[in-house]
């Protein structure tokens, strides 16, 4: 390509990135099913479920339900996943939550904002649950696919 190439393709990708809000966004790739019923019968489940779902940021009222069904089954609080802890507890539940806004088609700088990390950590995160990860043989010194 030549000077006056790279000129125009640079121009067009800088009008494509600071596109005025007006114009449409890209669709969330994945299909936005209809808002489930959470039905519970005693008032400590409903206090517990409250308890975790505690400081999550404003959301689809879809995406608030997997998160708490995440938060549920991992029985971490929402505050200690975007807390500065690096137990290895918080790990998976951080990783769960990583992937289902990467399949609902956001980037990683904004999953990062909303679970409180630097895009660079949310990448790393998607590589470790990506099932293509290679990691070296323990028996011999030669590599094999998960």
């Amino acid at each position: 390509m030549e000077n006056q190439d790279w000129a125009a393709h640079y121009r067009e990708v800088r009008a494509r990135i600071s596109a005025p809000a007006s114009l449409p966004r890209k669709q969330a790739v994945c299909h936005i099913p209809p808002k489930p019923k959470v039905e519970t019968k005693d008032a400590a489940t409903k206090r517990r479920m409250s308890e975790l779902m505690y400081g999550l940021p404003q959301c689809s009222d879809d995406l608030r339900f997997s998160i708490q069904q995440i938060l549920i089954a991992y029985d971490t609080p929402w505050l200690g996943i975007i807390g500065r802890s690096r137990f290895h507890s918080r790990q998976p539940p951080r990783r769960a939550i990583t992937w289902l806004l990467h399949l609902r088609g956001w980037s990683t700088p904004q999953i990062g904002r909303f679970i409180g990390r630097d895009h660079t950590t949310v990448v790393h995160s998607l590589q470790q649950v990506n099932s293509f990860h290679v990691r070296p043989a323990k028996t011999r010194g030669e590599a094999f696919w998960l």
